[in-house]
């Protein structure tokens, strides 16, 4: 075989063959021994350190096959993996988490944990119970919809050995949210919503248990326009059946009505079917389902059964 041939590839038969052809052209004199292959394209560093070996090995092949115009296809993935990254590195700091009060980073333990007690202290301006304590009212992130954070306390004796020790708190057993929802007249403004949760502090109104932000806005939503249909008499039937005579003192529907405004919990139906939500108002568990026919050109129909609260046993 002649040297210089343009046929033969960088192998073990072919080492010397490419050896001495780099060094007729001399064109990577910059090298510091012909010998070796030269690297895929001349770029920076840092963007020659990004690619990963599966890379180099097409850039290889492509210096082989295509020369010149090789190198320059290569280089340009290159950079399009680069560029990449980059906006990788960028979206990840546009969504980083903000951090609050940055300046307590460097103070002492005992000052940071004054100024963290005084924060939670703040906020917890809401009723109690024995064993719990609420957070003031704040606007959720659904519209319309205000919510309040609810701790509740663990305690233990720390004398086993006396049936009359007293009881000390030793932990938090759980936080649990509650719910309360305002309507879509307060969904357009943030700030709006935010003044009007506060001001149900002064208020004696309905907070309810849920499991998230979004099934509870879309129940408490659902309970209202229930509501308002019954008052106007319009689309709607209701099955008092399951509650006795003297429990229903006026009629069914002031039955439901009053047990509305006192809702203790939200549930998902047993099934999870769409459009069902179950509330918790004792001594009462009522269900509602809401569904939207042909029958009545898209005008939904709500249908209302009221029951008694399981009794549990404990």
């Amino acid at each position: 075989m002649k040297i210089g041939d343009e046929g033969r590839k960088w192998s073990g038969k072919t080492k010397g063959t490419f050896q001495s052809r780099c060094c007729e052209r001399r064109t990577l004199d910059k090298y510091r021994r012909c010998g070796s292959p030269p690297p895929p394209y001349d770029v920076p560093p840092a963007i020659y350190r990004i690619n990963t070996s599966h890379l180099r090995t097409q850039a290889h092949s492509a210096f082989e096959r295509h020369g010149r115009e090789g190198r320059m296809r290569v280089f340009r993935l290159g950079l399009s993996l680069a560029a990449v990254i980059a906006m990788s590195g960028i979206l990840q700091a546009a969504t980083r988490v903000r951090t609050f009060h940055p300046e307590r980073i460097e103070m002492s333990e005992s000052r940071r944990r004054d100024l963290v007690l005084g924060d939670l202290i703040s906020v917890l301006t809401g009723p109690t119970s024995p064993t719990t304590i609420a957070t003031e009212p704040y606007a959720s992130s659904e519209a319309g919809l205000c919510q309040r954070d609810v701790i509740e306390l663990k305690y233990a004796s720390k004398r086993s050995d006396r049936a009359d020790a007293p009881f000390q708190p030793i932990g938090i057993r759980a936080v649990s949210v509650q719910y309360h929802y305002l309507g879509h007249e307060n969904e357009k403004s943030q700030s709006r919503l935010q003044k009007a949760c506060e001001q149900l502090s002064d208020k004696k109104s309905y907070w309810a248990y849920g499991d998230s932000e979004h099934y509870s806005a879309g129940a408490l939503a659902t309970l209202k326009f229930t509501e308002d249909d019954v008052r106007n008499g319009q689309r709607y039937t209701i099955d008092c059946a399951d509650l006795s005579s003297d429990a229903i003192q006026t009629t069914c529907e002031n039955t439901f009505l009053s047990a509305a405004t006192q809702i203790t919990a939200i549930w998902r139906c047993p099934d999870q079917k769409d459009g069902c939500h179950e509330f918790t108002s004792r001594p009462y568990r009522f269900t509602i389902i809401r569904t939207y026919p042909p029958s009545l050109g898209g005008w939904p129909l709500t249908a209302i059964k009221m029951g008694y609260e399981p009794i549990v046993v404990t």
